[in-house]
């Protein structure tokens, strides 16, 4: 009877290590796909700030004032009254 008792009891044990096993194995293949996906998701991020740091230089941004003939003014020029308030548009923006 108590060779039995111990025989179970080992081969609980025995099952319960090759549940921990297995769950350890996927947990760890989780681990990698999450961070390869991390690292797809780092590379993309870097090529989107660079896209767009291009796009928010200088130079881009006159070619399209440029290319969209927009009449932009320094708001120190337009500085003009206002009707209602009496305080140029230049010192209350």
């Amino acid at each position: 009877m108590r060779f039995a008792m111990i025989i179970l009891c080992l081969t609980a044990i025995a099952i319960t290590l090759v549940h921990l096993r297995r769950i350890e194995t996927a947990t760890t293949a989780q681990v990698q796909r999450l961070s390869a996906r991390q690292l797809q998701l780092r590379r993309q991020l870097w090529s989107q700030q660079l896209q767009l740091g291009g796009l928010t230089s200088p130079d881009q941004t006159k070619k399209r004032v440029e290319q969209m003939s927009l009449e932009l003014t320094d708001r120190a020029v337009n500085s003009e009254p206002d009707r209602h308030t009496g305080s140029s548009k230049a010192a209350s923006d």
